[in-house]
């Protein structure tokens, strides 16, 4: 296959307007088909050349100041939040008026797409329920809301894991203080914004995660009306239709996330705490066991290093945060290398750690310090990163 390299900072000419067609090459990415396309941003599935890894790149056009601003917030939450049901941001690039972050790939694509017209079975329903509450804890702990929590935003994995994702509306938030924003998605959006008044993002999150609890247990969303004006006084009065199919705990948890008043709303960790989760086990399975998707999973480990390496393994210099968030090449050059100390391995399918008994990585030769072949290893992380200097 043919690739067209691009190999300054802004290629001598577009292939069309705004879209990256198949075979472009940036940054030693390669670009494929677009995978997912908003109002911010496309998304493309993209290889690395040094790695042969698959990743999805999310280019935002920088031509509206909002959109500026959404890349950086999504940049600055993915910097600090490291958990395995997060999605993991590895790299960020630019291409003259266009932002690009490299993102894990999730090849399942989207909740929706799982969910379908019918819902989820109870047990995988189950499973999805706890792996997002628990991201969205560590997010919450961590002074992140979401703030966009939906279906569309819940990306899975070759193995069916959970991987939330879309923080562009994330902003650090204290504790008690109240927003006074009011973004977000209208069908997942709780009474209080609606009214415009000030409101706690947090407790926002409670109610769009009731509002997509009952959409996993029923495939529909769970408002009567199609008129936007009719369904925004259902919101306004939190009168939603509860999947009759689901079990009973299940809509016990959806009907104390929908209340009208903020205070009123169950807590994170009281959904932990649910009878719903009685002798769960987290388990992970391949996708071809999920009859929705009929995927084909991978074997054995995952070969590739850069699977895994966090969000929290990217050192990104502050003070040069504009006009572009800079990475701090050197600091990041040594994490991914694994010369800071820490050792990361890839979980097997079914497990949570992510690192082995002796805390030293499964790769054997990324750490290995044997000479030449060090230094070619080294050379190959140098040349990924010397970018944006």
């Amino acid at each position: 296959m043919h690739y067209q390299i691009y190999l300054s900072v802004c290629p001598p000419e577009k292939m069309s307007e705004d879209d990256y067609q198949e075979g472009t090459v940036l940054h030693n990415y390669v670009f494929h088909e677009i995978i997912g396309k908003g109002g911010f941003a496309t998304i493309y599935r993209v290889t690395s050349l040094v790695f042969k890894q698959d990743f999805a790149a999310k280019v935002i056009k920088t031509d509206k100041s909002e959109n500026w601003s959404t890349f950086q917030q999504e940049v600055e939450a993915l910097k600090h939040l490291n958990h395995e049901h997060i999605i993991r941001l590895y790299d960020t690039l630019r291409d003259c008026d266009k932002f690009i972050m490299i993102l894990e790939y999730c090849e399942n694509g989207n909740l929706q797409k799982e969910i379908g017209k019918t819902g989820l079975p109870h047990d995988r329903l189950v499973q999805v329920i706890y792996q997002i509450v628990d991201a969205l804890i560590y997010c919450h702990e961590n002074n992140y809301p979401h703030c966009d929590l939906k279906p569309q935003n819940i990306l899975l994995d070759s193995y069916g894991r959970v991987k939330l994702c879309d923080f562009g509306l994330t902003i650090f938030q204290e504790e008690n203080s109240l927003a006074n924003s009011f973004q977000g998605t209208p069908l997942y959006t709780p009474p209080e914004i609606i009214r415009n008044l000030p409101h706690s993002k947090f407790l926002a999150d409670i109610w769009s995660l009731g509002v997509m609890f009952a959409v996993m247990a029923n495939g529909k969303i769970p408002w009567l009306s199609n008129s936007p004006e009719q369904m925004k006084m259902e919101i306004l009065r939190g009168s939603i239709i509860l999947p009759r199919k689901a079990h009973p705990k299940v809509i016990e948890l959806i009907k104390k996330c929908i209340v009208v008043n903020p205070t009123g709303r169950i807590s994170l960790q009281e959904i932990m705490k649910s009878p719903l989760f009685q002798g769960y086990e987290l388990k992970y399975c391949s996708m071809s066991r999920l009859k929705a998707l009929g995927a084909t999973a991978p074997t054995g480990m995952v070969s590739n290093e850069l699977t895994a390496i966090t969000a929290r393994n990217i050192g990104i210099d502050r003070s040069k945060r504009l006009p572009f968030a800079k990475y701090n090449t050197s600091l990041t050059r040594m994490k991914m290398l694994g010369l800071n100390g820490s050792r990361l391995a890839i979980p097997l399918c079914g497990t949570t750690s992510a690192t082995n008994t002796t805390g030293r990585s499964k790769f054997k030769n990324i750490h290995e310090n044997n000479g030449k072949k060090s230094v070619s290893r080294k050379s190959t992380f140098y040349k990924l990163f010397d970018r944006i200097e």
